[in-house]
């Protein structure tokens, strides 16, 4: 699907939800992270911990009404 579609028919409210389910996946740990850990595990000893990596969650807070005015811009390609 066109950016240019993708854009005329998602609510700001829509891609609101979009970007926090996104920002969760960015910090679950998945069956891949601890397959990984196991053979950095079985290869250099250790404890399994040892080779999870741990993603810092970023402190949400909410934009300003500049950042927010121009996120909108951008996002409308200068319409606004």
């Amino acid at each position: 699907m066109p950016l240019q579609r993708v854009m005329a028919e998602t609510t700001a409210g829509e891609f609101a939800e979009w970007q926090a389910y996104l920002d969760e996946e960015d910090v679950r740990r998945t069956k891949q992270d601890y397959y990984l850990a196991q053979i950095a595990q079985t290869a250099a000893g250790g404890r399994l911990g040892d080779y999870l990596l741990d993603f810092d969650q970023r402190e949400r807070r909410d934009p300003t009404d500049a950042e927010a005015k121009a996120w909108f811009a951008a996002w409308l390609g200068g319409r606004a």
